[in-house]
């Protein structure tokens, strides 16, 4: 029977059909046996269409099939009938079960690792009936390795291939597995930072341990190199484990290895160069000139600071922080680098003055300050008289680079910078210490700061006692080591002066001075007022300087006053001294004028001038002498010195040019050291120089300046204060008014037209500083009547901007005016010349008038000479002897003319507007008679002298005084009177009266005025006898004096 062959997916045939016989298929794989009948069969034939592959029989009854189908899964279905219906079922489809092939699986490939084991697993293998199966393994030389579904093997490196054959005992199913043997290579990475491992084969490429690319395993013994390569700021230190050394790591993978790569973060080198005159700080650790590297991370920022030396400030970054032009530099550390900082001195750039313009008054005073601005930004004042200062044994400056030197005694034996001192304003010293002033107000001394004070303005220094002159013109003193204290009452101090004594004094705002002791409350023990006492005669200081046991004050005149011990001459007197010199009343220092400055030691004091010299006196050395002495003389070798300065016996001078000169006593050190042990000559302080000065001046002869930068306006105008600092200058501009507050204030106003001064103007009183002005012209207003223009025509137009209180006298010269009469001053008041002269000096040639207002003025003459009013005054009466005044001032001159007056009497001819005469008794007549040059009138005054005073016995006197022998004969005894009267130079005196003690009608005879005959003889039994004279004298006008006796005796006994 015929049927389609259908096939499978893989082109399999199937055929089905009857059989009788077992035989019938002699081919096939597996014989049918037990064949009766007519069985069905299923052959599948492979795709070549020559072998059985596969038959099975199927049932043992007559079966007939019709066709087979293969499904989309490859099942196999025949279909036909059956006969007997063994299967109850004359049709049927019967899904045919054929034996299917087992598969073979080998498992996957596999690595090891060498020196492991391996299993070899046929366990996947399966069969598709579910048929038992063998298994056979066999390597690569075919040789069976194993029988079991799993064999346990080992292998050296490399590749091996193993065949796994599996049968289901009908047919056979074969797979294979490769078992790589290796050796490994494991990288590790060391170090919190980024690396790499690379190998040359590519394998290798790790950069965090435990990534796949840290593995690498090889089959064949190969040699490898690894690299290792450090990230950015990382440094490679090395490898370990299966290689040492930071070269490159080989290794042959014929076994394990394990490298270890080490990194840590790249240490980097930071050098800074030694700087001069400063160092270079970071908060890591560089401290240069000490330490000037460091060694830090990569990545790390460090960020540098300057701190430059006293006087000096950074200039410049070099190296890798070059181009930062601050002092603070940060530098990133991502390579080693170097670093260099350059200072420089700091300069003084620019100057300038404060107030830049004021307006004063004649006589008044204004106080400049002048201020630097500093390369390093720093502003601050700069001192005139106080930049150099002396203690008893050393010396210290300030410098232009704001660092303050000091040199003497330890630890001063070198030039040495004072710490702490830096950009101090100005010094005072003490007996063994030095204060210094800083432009905030604030005050430090050797020992601390003066606690509290915040407000300076100066500072001065007793002996142990700091003082500070504050903004509010009060004084504190104290603060350091013990308390601060105001100095009781003052409270407009100006000035401040206590360089080292036992005292200190202030100048007020009103020109005087007051000294005290201590801290000035009353408070502090020892010697002397601890409150302020002013001292009388003096009241126009500007300046105070005390010494140990004087003190000297500059007046504004440029004169010095000294006061108090005078045991060395250190008052300046030029009068003689011993140890117990002393004034407490100031005197004026001889041959000392225009001084700008005055300083004192301890016994000398000296004087800075105007002309450029210095004057001083006192102790020897210092004085500039090899003796003490009180007669001021002028330091040699001194040429036009900014400023001077004394320490207690000796003196410094500073210069324009920054040096300093000193001369005194040098027994530690404190001229210099390398100067002998005292010099009367100034020499040179040694290595010193950029002192800071400042020299002050005004253009205007009429305003003088002090050293301390206070001018003092003699005369109006409008000078340039000039400050100067070394090559730097500064201006400000000063006004002086010509009319200051006062009373009679007195002002000759430059003429705007002539530039004389023709008029003189007297204010009574003026509340408000202002300027008076005056310019004459050639015409004005017409003349009244009876008047004419001076020849030539003056006319003035007198103005004032001050505030003042009537009436002022105006006096103009006319001299030059060629007039037959002297010109009045008249003044054009409510729109009419009106005459307010009060006086014509024609000797002078000048007018004088009063006024209540200013406005024009003009000079006229008049035409016809009026005839002067003679005024001997009111008739007098007075007492002989007594001076009597004759007043002839209330005569005039209609004109104003002036007169002159000519009295006449007893007394003669006497010439004056007042004179005092003396006249006799009785009725006196006086004639005046005036002159006003061109006529004369007289008057008279009756002047009546009474004489009411007796005169006076000064002195009596008898010749002979003594009567001997007592012969009984009649002695002459004449008797002498000095007698006087305040009106009759010749009184006449008698003697009145005789008497005796012994009695005697016949003793005696008045035969005279003055004359008397005395008997010499006495009793015999007394002790002698004595007479007495009574004398009275009487003046002209009957005025008896009082009586008055004189002795005569005869003695008992011979004389």
């Amino acid at each position: 029977m015929r049927m389609e062959l259908p096939l499978d997916s893989a082109n399999n045939a199937f055929i089905a059909g009857g059989v009788t016989s077992n035989l019938d298929f002699v081919p096939l794989i597996n014989p049918i046996a037990g064949v009766t009948g007519q069985s069905l069969f299923l052959t599948k034939l492979n795709s070549a269409g020559s072998n059985a592959d596969y038959s099975t029989y199927i049932d043992g009854h007559f079966n007939l099939p019709i066709g087979v189908a293969i499904d989309p899964n490859g099942a196999v279905y025949v279909a036909g009938t059956s006969f007997p219906a063994q299967l109850n079922t004359d049709a049927f489809v019967i899904k045919v079960i054929t034996n299917r092939a087992p598969i073979a699986n080998a498992g996957l490939d596999q690595s090891v690792s060498v020196g492991s084991s391996f299993v070899l697993d046929g366990g996947a293998s399966s069969d598709p009936d579910g048929d038992p199966l063998t298994y056979v393994w066999k390597d690569g030389s075919n040789a069976v390795v194993g029988t079991t579904s799993t064999v346990t093997l080992t292998r050296p490196q490399g590749v091996h291939t193993f065949t796994l054959t599996v049968s289901d005992g009908k047919s056979t199913a074969s797979d294979t597995v490769d078992i790589s043997v290796y050796t490994t290579l494991n990288v590790n990475l060391f170090g919190l930072v980024s690396g790499r491992v690379t190998s040359n084969d590519g394998k290798i490429d790790c950069t965090a341990t435990g990534s796949p690319g840290c593995f690498a395993r090889y089959n064949t013994a190969t040699p490898v190199a690894l690299t290792a390569t450090p990230g950015t700021g990382v440094s490679f230190t090395g490898w370990i484990f299966d290689c040492s050394g930071s070269g490159n790591c080989s290794v042959n993978m014929s076994a394990n290895h394990l490298i270890g790569a080490q990194f840590a973060v790249q240490q980097l080198t930071l050098s800074v160069s030694s700087p001069a005159n400063g160092k270079v700080k970071s908060s890591s650790g560089i401290d240069c000139g000490s330490s000037c590297s460091l060694v830090v991370p990569y990545g790390t920022i460090v960020t540098l600071s300057t701190e430059a030396d006293s006087g000096y400030q950074f200039d410049m970054w070099s190296g890798n922080c070059a181009g930062t032009t601050t002092p603070t530099c940060s530098v990133t550390m991502d390579a080693n680098k170097a670093v260099g900082v350059a200072f420089k001195e700091i300069a003084l750039n620019a100057l300038s003055v404060a107030p830049a313009s004021a307006t004063i008054a004649v006589g008044q005073q204004q106080q400049f300050i002048a201020s630097g601005t500093f390369s390093d930004g720093s502003v601050r004042a700069l001192s005139g008289d106080h930049s150099v200062e002396g203690t008893d044994d050393f010396t210290c400056a300030i410098t232009t680079t704001g660092a303050v030197k000091c040199w003497g005694r330890a630890p001063y034996q070198t030039l040495t910078t004072r710490v702490g001192y830096e950009k101090a304003v100005m010094l005072s010293a003490g007996t063994s210490h030095i204060c210094a002033l800083f432009a905030n107000g604030t005050v430090t001394c050797d020992g601390g700061p003066m606690v509290g004070v915040t407000t300076a303005v100066a500072v001065a220094s007793e002996s142990g006692t700091p003082c500070a002159l504050l903004t509010d013109g009060s004084i504190r003193c104290g603060g350091v080591v013990g308390p601060l204290a105001t100095v009781t009452g003052i409270t407009n101090a100006v000035a401040i002066g206590a360089e080292g004594g036992g005292g200190a004094c202030a100048v007020l705002a009103d020109g005087t001075v007051s000294c005290w002791f201590g801290l000035g409350d009353g408070s502090s023990p020892g010697s002397g007022s601890t409150l302020p006492q002013q001292i009388a005669g003096i009241n126009n200081a500007v300046a105070v300087a005390v010494g140990a046991e004087h003190a000297c004050a500059l007046l504004s005149d440029g004169t010095v006053k000294c006061f108090w011990r005078n045991n060395r001459g250190q008052l300046g007197d030029g009068s003689a001294f011993n140890a117990n010199s002393f004034s407490s009343t100031p005197v004026t220092v001889i041959n000392v004028t225009g001084a700008i400055s005055i300083v004192t030691g301890d016994y000398h004091t000296c004087a800075l001038l105007s002309n450029g010299t210095v004057k001083c006196w006192g102790m020897q050395y210092a004085n500039g002498l090899t003796v003490d002495s009180s007669t001021p003389a002028t330091i040699s070798g001194l040429s036009n010195p900014a400023a001077i300065a004394a320490g207690a016996f000796h003196n410094c001078a500073s210069f324009s040019n920054g040096t300093v000169k000193c001369w005194g006593l040098n027994n530690v050190g404190q001229l210099g050291m390398s100067n002998p042990s005292f010099s009367v000559t100034p020499l040179p302080a040694s290595s010193l120089s950029k002192v800071s000065t400042m020299s002050w001046s005004s253009s205007d002869t009429g305003t003088r300046m002090m050293a301390s930068g206070r001018a003092i306006a003699d005369a109006a105008g409008t000078p340039m204060i000039t400050a100067t600092a070394g090559s730097l200058n500064a201006t400000a501009s000063l006004t002086v008014l010509n009319t200051p507050p006062g009373t009679n204030v007195v002002t000759k106003p430059i003429d705007s037209a002539t530039g004389g001064t023709p008029a003189t103007i007297t204010f009574a009183s003026v509340t408000t500083a202002g300027s008076t002005s005056v310019t004459s012209s050639g015409s004005g207003s017409t003349p009244p009547a009876g008047f004419q223009t001076t020849n030539p025509q003056r006319y003035y137009n007198i103005t004032t901007t001050a505030t003042y209180i009537a009436p002022i006298t105006i006096c103009i010269s006319y001299a030059g005016s060629l007039s037959s009469f002297p010109p009045q001053l008249f003044h054009f008041e409510g729109g009419v010349w009106k005459d307010v002269t009060t006086s014509i000096d024609t000797i002078h040639e000048i007018v004088c008038g009063e006024v209540s207002s200013l406005s024009p003025f003009a000079l006229f003459v008049r035409l016809v000479n009026h005839p002067p009013i003679a005024d001997a005054g009111a008739d007098q009466a007075a007492e002989c002897g007594t001076r009597v005044t004759l007043d002839g001032s209330h005569s005039s001159d209609p004109d104003h003319d002036r007169l002159t007056y000519v009295w006449t009497g007893s007394f003669g001819r006497i010439e004056g507007r007042m004179v005092s005469v003396f006249l006799p008794a009785g009725a006196n007549v006086v004639t005046l008679t005036v002159s006003d040059g061109f006529t004369t009138a007289s008057d008279t005054v009756a002047v009546t002298i009474s004489d009411t005073v007796a005169p006076a016995i000064r002195t009596v006197t008898a010749t002979p005084s003594v009567l001997w022998p007592p012969n009984h004969k009649m002695i002459p005894v004449t008797v002498t009177v000095a007698a006087s009267d305040i009106c009759d130079p010749a009184v006449r005196c008698r003697i009145v009266e005789v008497t005796s003690n012994e009695p005697d009608d016949e003793a005696w005879k008045i035969d005279g005025d003055l004359t008397v005959q005395l008997k010499a003889e006495r009793s015999g039994n007394g002790n002698g006898r004595l007479y007495t004279i009574t004398i009275r004298c009487t003046d002209a006008s009957g005025n008896p004096s009082s009586k008055t006796t004189v002795t005569v005796t005869v003695p008992r006994s011979a004389p």
